[in-house]
């Protein structure tokens, strides 16, 4: 009977604190928890649109109770806090500098939503916002439209002054009437000269748009090109394309540098071959004195001349040393006798 009246016990324990804990948790999301905005000009638009004064404390179920929000021109730039906004349909944030809109993901109620003329490169944050029906993104750093493809409810989207070379993700946005998309500009990186640069170019049926230039070298049909001289090179490409029943031109801007060539090494070269030695003069004869070694009648020169005459000399000397021995000799036989 202890050991149950422990076990049981421990058991109240345990239920007690965790009861305790969840009511903690309830607490930590309560909706008079203030929200806390990154951004002090957002809170005042927040702000104004509650009614309050600009510096006024803003909770969680303040934040979710509003459905419409215009905070143009505020210097606004971390959009922090407004994940609590849940209950907007129309927002507007226009002519900010805003550079992510991550914090918007989860405000799948709106259906206009203008963030025109800000730094926004990233519109992913927008891939599950079936409700929109206006958007607008004009003005922008955006290069990617793919997270776009999904939200075939849009009737207004407006594109224009981005960094977009591919608009074939719009395929399936049939609903849309009014769209722009002129005035893009993209900065591709550097290609050595001579490379062929793939086209990146592809209006909303996949098909390639053909730029031109002045100085790079397009190829017709496929629209790659080359760059044959080194330093900065533009293209352009204007072309009519159609979103929905919006048929629109599509303009831009390509810029590129071109770099020196990469060189294939040479080669191993044989040794470079001597040159040839200069030809040893020739002799000639002197015009004066006859020197040691001139050349004397019969072809021979005096040095050879001199030492013909000396052979006779040598062997005479040399019969008289025998004969001087042979006499030697004599006289010692002639004493012993």
């Amino acid at each position: 009977m202890t050991l149950r009246k422990t076990l049981l016990a421990s058991a109240g324990i345990v239920a007690a604190g965790s009861i305790l804990l969840l009511g903690a948790g309830a607490a930590q999301a309560a909706p008079t928890d203030p929200v806390v905005f990154a951004n002090a000009g957002l809170a005042g638009c927040v702000n104004q649109a509650l009614g309050q004064g600009p510096t006024d404390t803003i909770t969680e179920a303040q934040a979710a109770s509003l459905t419409s929000l215009t905070c143009l021109n505020q210097g606004v730039s971390d959009l922090s806090g407004a994940q609590f906004l849940t209950g907007l349909t129309f927002l507007n944030l226009g002519h900010n500098a805003i550079t992510s809109i991550a914090p918007l993901a989860g405000l799948t109620s709106l259906a206009t939503l203008d963030v025109g003329s800000n730094q926004i490169g990233s519109v992913a944050a927008l891939a599950g916002h079936t409700a929109l029906t206006e958007l607008t993104l004009g003005t922008n750093e955006i290069a990617d439209v793919t997270p776009l493809a999904g939200l075939a409810a849009l009737n207004v989207l407006f594109l224009d002054t981005n960094h977009i070379a591919d608009l074939s993700p719009l395929a399936g946005l049939s609903n849309v009437s009014v769209f722009t998309a002129a005035r893009q500009s993209v900065q591709l990186p550097a290609i050595a000269v001579g490379a062929t640069q793939a086209n990146v170019l592809h209006d909303v049926t996949n098909a390639p748009v053909v730029a031109s230039s002045t100085t790079a070298t397009v190829t017709a049909g496929t629209g790659a090109w080359t760059l044959p001289t080194v330093g900065a090179h533009t293209l352009t490409w204007s072309q009519n394309v159609t979103v929905g029943s919006a048929t629109v031109p599509f303009t831009g801007t390509i810029s590129q540098t071109a770099t020196p060539a990469p060189t294939t090494p040479s080669s191993p070269t044989a040794s470079p071959t001597p040159p040839a030695a200069s030809p040893s003069p020739t002799a000639t004869a002197p015009t004066t004195s006859a020197s040691p070694s001139a050349v004397v009648a019969g072809g021979k020169s005096l040095a050879s001349t001199g030492a013909e005459a000396a052979l006779p000399l040598a062997l005479g000397g040399l019969v008289l040393l025998l004969g001087g021995v042979g006499l030697l000799l004599r006289r010692r036989v002639n004493a012993r006798g």
